[in-house]
């Protein structure tokens, strides 16, 4: 691994402990990376936890979280972060076939509980941080800070503050969407089936040229208008691959991508794993 992970070494470390007379509405508690190899049994139930808050961001290889109240199970692939209360009817462990690096931070406090409850009853608890999201890099300015030897428990709950609002902001941003790209994603959701599916097509759902909306896209999404519809496809043949018992050659004409050795390429490309690495339903 290289980059970010080579600044992130494994293990727990424990945030400094607040003086009785400051203010703790956000208090981090513990912050680690930690690493879980495909040979060792690795699952974690959080219905009785102690009371706290954790948020556990994908850094490399896969895991699967589990909401026990719907009974659905979600992939988490690198960038893919969840944040859910202890003790919660929830669950996560490393995906089959997979090994799976991830940074995780457990929180306490009235100002994390307040408003994770309400992320998770807006958001939902699995939330997508890519590289440029404000919530994925403040992680990793907590995870720096406290391995600082100067590190500050103000300096840690500020962050977590800013944490969480980031998070807010970012479920908020959806609703900031432009009429015309609003209109081009629903239409490409329902044709993701289609391998003919182009720019050419979304731009029409918008009704703009489609200079203009690749343009726009790219202003309001950060990537190209086909690369988010390559990615699309993928995050819908993993749930497909993790939730159902559809032959992976059937996944692959299902999302748009006739050609198998064209799908396995991609599917590695994105997850970090081959198709036919991942347990079936």
């Amino acid at each position: 691994m290289s980059g970010i992970l080579d600044r992130l070494p494994l293990g727990a470390i424990p945030f400094p402990v607040p003086d009785q007379h400051l203010p703790a509405d956000y208090q981090p508690l513990v912050i680690a990376r930690q690493y879980q190899p495909r040979e060792v049994p690795f699952h974690w139930r959080n219905h009785q936890r102690p009371s706290a808050w954790v948020v556990q961001l994908t850094l490399a290889g896969m895991g699967i979280f589990a909401d026990d109240r719907t009974g659905r199970q979600i992939p988490l692939p690198p960038g893919t972060a969840f944040i859910v209360p202890f003790p919660s009817p929830t669950q996560y462990w490393r995906a089959e076939g997979s090994d799976w690096d991830f940074l995780w931070l457990l929180a306490k406090g009235p100002g994390i509980a307040a408003h994770a409850t309400a992320l998770d009853a807006a958001h939902g608890p699995v939330w997508d941080l890519d590289p440029r999201a404000p919530g994925r890099r403040l992680l990793h300015a907590l995870h720096e800070h406290a391995r600082s030897t100067r590190a500050d428990p103000l300096i840690a709950a500020e962050l977590l503050h800013r944490l969480v609002h980031s998070l807010w902001r970012q479920h908020q941003q959806p609703s900031r969407c432009p009429p015309a790209l609003a209109r081009a994603l629903a239409a490409a959701e329902e044709r993701l089936d289609d391998p003919t599916l182009g720019v050419t097509d979304l731009a029409a759902a918008a009704g703009i040229s489609p200079a203009h909306f690749a343009r726009q896209f790219r202003a309001h999404r950060g990537f190209s208008p086909y690369a988010w519809i390559i990615d699309r496809r993928l995050e819908r043949a993993m749930e497909l691959i993790t939730t159902t018992r559809v032959p992976l050659s059937a996944v692959a004409r299902q999302v748009g991508m006739p050609s198998y050795p064209h799908f396995c390429q991609r599917f590695r490309r994105r997850f970090g794993l081959s198709p036919s690495s991942l347990g079936r339903a």
